[in-house]
């Protein structure tokens, strides 16, 4: 309260005292509602883990030591997820119960929230589940019905387990026919070998390490191949804490994520500082706790599908599919509404700007007119300007990080392409192969199989097998991730590409004419065409491109299906024009060919991926720059990539 004597009712009194007292006031609850309640250097946080220490978490750790928390003023204590008894700590709990700030979860955030917590979810580190069903390659399985007949290891209360019901019910299979035990028990490679069960659970690929170092071969089941497609390891924080503390949050997750990119470009030097930190686990030597964290850093890439989707993102959609699954699976009661279950800093912001302005017209109406001019005045100065500013700048980095989504979208479309391409291209040598099968077969019934024919036989089939694994492999490496840059020829990548798609080209009678020029001369001909990248990134754009270009000419006259590369060496760049006989786009579309979701085919044939993803690979990942035009007679794409210690 403002206390005022009966002589300061003077204007001159009334303005002092406004000055002296309702302004540092004001100023107070201004910044304490619309600064997200801000919190002083080396603020105390702690991340519970939900298992021991290795590189499963090497984000946090790599966050830490490298300073990204001290830089955003938190000190980060990262706890194991085992007590000094050797129990498993639920981090859900902890943090339910507020003796953990953050917490590592994934389908287990969802469940804990039937005992009254609530949760939010800040970033999904695994964007897939790394809970996978493992028996012995020669363990008689075809389907999931085999189950029925194996001995399954499930756990009472397992999560693992909620995998596996959702798969059998996925395939119309009751779960309670297949019965569970009691007690908690760890799985091994033993489990198997010895034959106490047929089928365990595993997590992030450590059975098939303890397979690999015991030789032993391993079959796999993996939920995402029965449409069961959860999120692995996440970040989240208690629901209230996030609204309270929405600055705090956004830090910690920034800071994280930074430390995640860095743990995964960086993998052995992470693993290193671990052996210093960690010491020897119990039951390992310190080079089998390398060796271990070793393996691992490679599942984790996997599953984080870095870098091709960005760390930490969420689409809410899937979260809401696996809480659908667990109220199917009677796991919890009923949905709930997960509008504030993940994390959102841009829109607590916005709805704390929003409670600032009811509150504020609640006061002018009390103070009068004096103080609405007040308000006025400072709701048009430059630092609340300032902070609406970083508002509008968070929801534009939020709207970017979608970006990542959308490119293991298209990957899966043109993965679908993909194995669309590799049924073609087996098709004649499998025809071939049958043939030549036949052909034996007959001789042989014909008593006139000779030892040469044999011997031609088996030659042929195994060039025609050899090929097709050609095949595969060609086509792995357009999704396999890469870690680091590689110098890399663009002219190879194209001629790889066109190889790709050279059977439908020529099914759909369609030409392609490449012309490579370079301005180096003879002499630097062998360093010419040569760039440093993410090569199967090239290969997917380049694939994108005259995908297009083939639609675009498919149903033309036979003289206008034609494709037209050239590649150009120039000094510091490399163009590559790719150019098609067909019709060209209209010129009003033209501007937004490369635009999300932007298609001028029908709903059936285009997806408005391809173009977009093309010029986010040249421009984010290859840092080049990609235009289109239309020309007298067709349509074209130029991609202009700087050469290795250049620039455009």
């Amino acid at each position: 309260m403002i206390k005022t004597s009966p002589g300061e009712n003077s204007n001159k009194n009334f303005k002092g005292s406004l000055k002296g007292k309702w302004i540092p006031l004001f100023l107070m609850v201004w910044g304490v509602l619309l600064g997200g309640y801000a919190y002083g250097e080396n603020e105390e946080i702690t991340l519970q883990l939900r298992w021991d220490h290795q590189f499963q978490f090497a984000g946090y750790y790599a966050a830490l030591w490298e300073g990204y928390y001290e830089d955003v003023g938190l000190n980060v204590h990262i706890l194991s997820g085992f007590d000094d008894a050797g129990e498993v700590i639920a981090a859900p709990k902890e943090v339910g119960e507020g003796r953990a700030d953050f917490g590592i979860g994934a389908s287990d955030i969802l469940t804990y929230q039937e005992n009254g917590y609530e949760f939010a979810v800040v970033a999904s580190i695994f964007q897939r589940s790394p809970v996978e069903f493992y028996m012995l390659e020669d363990t008689p399985y075809q389907s999931l019905v085999d189950l029925l007949d194996l001995e399954v290891a499930r756990r009472e209360n397992d999560l693992l387990d909620i995998e596996l019901q959702a798969m059998l019910v996925q395939e119309g299979i009751d779960p309670d026919l297949i019965p569970r035990i009691s007690g908690d028990y760890d799985f091994s490679i033993e489990d198997l070998t010895s034959g106490r069960f047929d089928v365990i659970p595993g997590y992030l690929g450590t059975i098939p390490y303890q397979g690999e170092l015991r030789e032993i071969k391993l079959q796999t089941l993996k939920p995402i191949d029965y449409g069961i497609d959860f999120y692995g390891d996440s970040i989240f924080t208690n629901a209230a804490y996030a609204l309270s503390h929405p600055e705090r949050v956004n830090d910690f997750k920034e800071a994280s994520l930074q430390g995640w990119e860095y743990a995964l470009e960086n993998p052995e030097e992470i693993i290193e500082k671990m052996l210093l930190h960690f010491h020897e686990p119990e039951g390992m030597s310190l080079e089998e706790y390398r060796a271990f964290n070793t393996f691992q850093k490679e599942q984790v890439l996997e599953y984080t599908l870095y870098p091709i989707v960005s760390l930490g993102n969420i689409n809410p959609y899937r979260w809401e599919e696996m809480e659908r699954i667990l109220v199917e699976l009677q796991v919890i009661e009923e949905s709930r509404d997960l509008n504030n279950f993940i994390f959102d800093y841009g829109q607590i912001i916005q709805g704390q700007r929003e409670r600032i302005i009811t509150i504020l017209i609640a006061i002018s109406m009390g103070l009068g007119m004096a103080t609405v001019l007040f308000i006025v005045y400072y709701v048009a100065s430059k630092k609340t300007m300032g902070k609406l500013q970083v508002l509008v700048a968070e929801a534009l980095r939020e709207n970017q990080k979608q970006e990542g989504i959308i490119l293991y979208q298209s990957r899966l479309a043109a993965m679908g392409e993909m194995i669309g391409h590799i049924a073609h291209q087996w098709r004649q040598p499998l025809n071939q192969l049958n043939l030549m099968i036949t052909n034996v077969e007959e001789s042989y019934q014909d008593q006139d199989l000779q030892k040469e024919d044999m011997e031609s036989f088996t030659k042929r089939s195994q060039k025609l097998i050899y090929k097709m694994s050609e095949t595969i492999d060609d086509f792995r490496y357009f999704f396999k991730p890469q870690k680091e840059k590689e110098v890399f020829d663009v002219r190879d990548l194209i001629h790889t590409t066109l190889e790709l798609l050279k059977d439908s080209m020529n099914l759909k009678d369609i030409s392609v004419e490449i012309n490579e020029q370079t301005e180096e001369g003879e002499k630097h001909r062998e360093q010419a065409f040569k760039v440093k990248g993410y090569g199967n990134y090239f290969s997917q754009g380049i694939f994108n491109v005259v995908h297009n270009a083939m639609d675009a000419v498919e149903k033309e006259e036979k003289t206008n299906r034609r494709i037209f590369i050239e590649v150009l060496d120039c000094h510091k760049t490399i163009a590559i024009k790719i150019r098609d006989r067909g019709k060209g786009i209209p010129i009003e579309n033209l501007p937004r060919i490369f635009d999300l979701y932007f298609t001028t085919k029908d709903k059936e044939h285009g997806t408005g991926l391809g173009l977009y993803i093309t010029r986010i690979i040249v421009e984010e990942h290859l840092s080049g720059t990609i235009k289109a035009e239309n020309l007298e007679k067709g349509f074209q794409v130029m991609v202009e990539i700087p050469k290795e210690g250049k620039s455009l």
